[in-house]
């Protein structure tokens, strides 16, 4: 059985907050951690398909050591098929939650790279850069801490970028919502404003692969005292932006590359987007800017990201822009 260890520190001590609310609040850093993570690879792949865990220890090294136990399982549909490393679900065990007092929070998404290439690395930065897109754009989102990973698999040295994604009941905490299971609810509404800001930030990076009523890479979340669910959305490999090569759009949907963009949104062409259009013309700056400081994306990289998202506000920037996204008819 191959053992993987990953190693964990930050480039950036400063940034790293001192709220101990959860797991991920107490990591959290502006600059990409590198991380040890010790565990059986071998093991992981051979019970993929099943929930049985795999134990591993989680060394994070920012200064002042930090060991912690953990229970890991593939998960994912499409990239635990594909992926030498699967993607990760990460849960913490009982015993390091309650000594380091991060509350109820045990279960991590780790995103990790597909193929062992270089260029898989700038796939996932790509998609650390979506969420970090969505955050600018909306309080009202997860946060992703981008991870260099150290893997020491059969004696050998992989060196890969990984991302872990905040989980849903501390992001819900944090910003003071309450979490909505779609599953047992049957969504009949959703919060108008953050819906269309949803909608059209997909279509700026060309992500089709959600479905709000099957809960498809989306999350609900309610405000205090309200019954109408703000969608905030996630994982996004599949998406024009990333452009993966094992990306392909939906056989239900009308574009034969993920590359082009598809405006899936439900509402009507009459619909009042100007408060949206102009939120995200005046974050434009903003965005382009994350991008070309991104310096872990090469600068081919940069520059087709910037393109596609040039593409995007070529066509938001025109008085007709609603018959791109919606036809021409009426």
């Amino acid at each position: 059985m191959g053992l993987l260890i990953l190693s964990c520190s930050s480039d950036d001590d400063d940034s790293k907050s001192n709220n101990n609310s959860g797991f991920f609040t107490s990591i959290y850093n502006d600059s990409p951690l590198d991380c040890t993570l010790s565990f059986d690879l071998d093991s992981l792949v051979y019970y993929k398909d099943t929930k049985k865990e795999v134990q591993g220890i989680l060394t994070i090294d920012d200064g002042n050591k930090l060991i912690v136990p953990v229970e890991l399982r593939a998960r994912g549909v499409f990239r635990k098929k594909l992926c030498p490393v699967p993607p990760i679900r990460l849960q913490l065990k009982k015993a390091a939650i309650a000594e380091n007092n991060w509350g109820p929070y045990r279960n991590y998404k780790l995103v990790t790279h597909c193929f062992d290439t270089v260029t898989t690395d700038e796939l996932l930065l790509r998609e650390f850069l979506i969420y970090k897109m969505y955050e600018e754009l909306s309080d009202m989102s997860f946060r992703a801490q981008l991870l260099r990973m150290h893997y020491l698999v059969r004696n050998d040295t992989i060196k890969h970028f990984a991302i872990l994604v905040e989980n849903e009941s501390e992001m819900s905490s944090r910003l003071g919502l309450h979490e909505m299971d779609i599953e047992k609810t049957k969504l009949k509404r959703v919060h108008f404003e953050h819906y269309k800001r949803f909608a059209l930030f997909q279509y700026m990076v060309g992500n089709t692969d959600w479905n709000l009523g099957k809960g498809h890479n989306t999350k609900f979340v309610l405000e205090e005292g309200s019954d109408t669910p703000i969608i905030i959305p996630y994982d996004f490999d599949c998406c024009g932006l990333v452009n993966a090569p094992y990306a392909i759009p939906y056989s239900t949907i009308p574009i034969k590359d993920v590359r082009e963009r598809y405006f899936m949104y439900r509402g009507k062409k009459t619909d009042d987007f100007t408060h949206v259009i102009n939120m995200f013309l005046e974050k434009k700056e903003a965005l382009f800017s994350m991008v070309n400081n991104f310096s872990y994306l090469s600068e081919n990289a940069r520059v087709d990201v910037l393109n596609y998202l040039g593409g995007f506000y070529t066509i938001i920037e025109q008085p007709g822009w609603k018959d791109q996204l919606f036809g021409s008819g009426d």
